[in-house]
């Protein structure tokens, strides 16, 4: 199903999301202000509210046209159930007992917004997982996140459904700061804190303490288990009927200790080692027939030419522009290898294990030359960056 707006419609929400940029960045500093006197917690008796949203397990099978526009974001994936060859779970399919069970056992296992818990408080890595850090990182988050990445970590906070690109919704498990696989470790999400992510409104913050850095971080995890824990088990009601509340309760016990140890494993994930690149035209030579072969179908015209993809949410997203620097997450040598081998599971952009090391090095060079072409050999340069006047 193409998704497209009318140009109005698309300067409408693009003054939209300009108007919700300006709030976040004015939350971002806000924070600043706040007396550390000053209760900046949820209120006790507030609960997480139940999953309402679609759960997009297949998306369209015809790659869209358009990136998934703003301020329907609920909507458009909700519509997907009616696209033939989609796979979606509606949570008001399930029955409202087997969602109050649900609910109910999230709440124990998981706690409330002021109170937060986690059914296996194992530390992630370096990283405590414990009541009090938890409780902490609520503060954190309420403060400078809430507002784009919702209660939930639904990534649809105030202003997260007119930001584009949509906030990170926590809820899969999935992230695509991770340098393999779809789970980040906590010095991956220490990393897109303190330096934000380029091209998006995720901002740097980096002024924050060590402290309230890893009690957000955190949290987030916290969130991340709970969301996980919830759709796995809303998956699995929606296709079995007259699930007694006590097998719904095993259910979400068994997702959450799932989701806890694959963080736990995520956390040994080897941190990005410096590489050397190979320089000179024939190591650019050789990238750029690798990215012809095994890239230029997705990354049509080195990004030139907009492409879109589904993600892992069912967000149609646009391709990045190589020639334009737009690497989101991280342009360091190490960075381009760790994307070009093990892909980005959660971009639906593929591993490439059959590369030789060797390969992937010519890759990744010439990858990140794209957006210099005075890097570039003649010949490349010319494909690369066609002359708009020539004949």
């Amino acid at each position: 199903m193409s998704l497209s707006v009318s140009r109005f419609g698309w300067v409408s929400a693009r003054l939209a999301a300009l108007v919700a940029a300006c709030c976040v960045g004015l939350a971002g500093v806000a924070w600043l202000s706040w007396s550390a006197s000053e209760s900046s917690g949820y209120d006790p008796a507030l609960r997480y509210p139940h999953r309402a949203d679609a759960i997009v397990l297949q998306p369209p099978s015809v790659e869209p046209h358009d990136a998934t526009p703003v301020g329907n974001l609920t909507t458009t994936l909700a519509g997907y159930a009616d696209v033939p060859g989609t796979l979606v779970v509606l949570p008001g399919s399930v029955a409202v007992e087997e969602r109050e069970a649900l609910t109910a056992t999230l709440d124990t296992l998981f706690g409330t917004p002021a109170a937060p818990r986690v059914l296996d408080s194992t530390p992630v890595g370096d990283l405590a997982i414990s009541p009090t850090q938890l409780a902490a990182g609520s503060q954190v988050y309420r403060r400078l996140c809430n507002q784009c990445h919702g209660l939930t970590g639904n990534g649809q906070g105030n202003a997260g459904d007119w930001i584009h690109p949509f906030p990170r919704d926590f809820r899969l498990g999935k992230f695509k700061i991770a340098s393999k696989g779809s789970r980040p470790s906590p010095g991956e999400l220490r990393r897109v804190l303190r330096e934000g992510v380029p091209g998006t409104r995720m901002q740097a913050y980096d002024l924050i303490s060590e402290a309230d850095m890893n009690a957000v971080i955190a949290y987030v995890i916290h969130l991340s288990q709970r969301g996980e824990s919830e759709v796995k088990t809303l998956v699995t009601l929606a296709n079995d009927e007259g699930t007694e509340p006590a097998e719904v309760a095993a259910l979400v016990t068994a997702a959450a200790n799932r989701s806890a140890a694959d963080w736990q494993a995520a956390a040994l994930t080897p941190k990005l080692t410096p590489v050397t690149l190979p320089t000179g035209d024939d190591a650019l030579r050789r990238g750029h027939a690798l990215f012809t072969q095994n890239c230029l179908s997705c990354h049509a015209g080195y990004g030139h030419a907009e492409s879109f993809r589904y993600d892992a949410w069912g967000v149609a997203a646009k391709l990045p522009d190589l020639t334009r620097g737009e690497w989101k997450w991280g342009r360091t040598p190490a960075d381009a290898v760790a994307r070009i081998r093990n892909g980005i599971p959660a971009a639906n952009m593929p591993a490439n294990p059959s590369l030789t090391d060797a390969e992937v090095l010519d890759l990744a060079a010439f990858a990140l030359a794209l957006s210099r072409p005075d890097l570039l050999p003649a010949d490349v340069r010319d494909a690369v960056h066609p002359d708009p006047d020539a004949e």
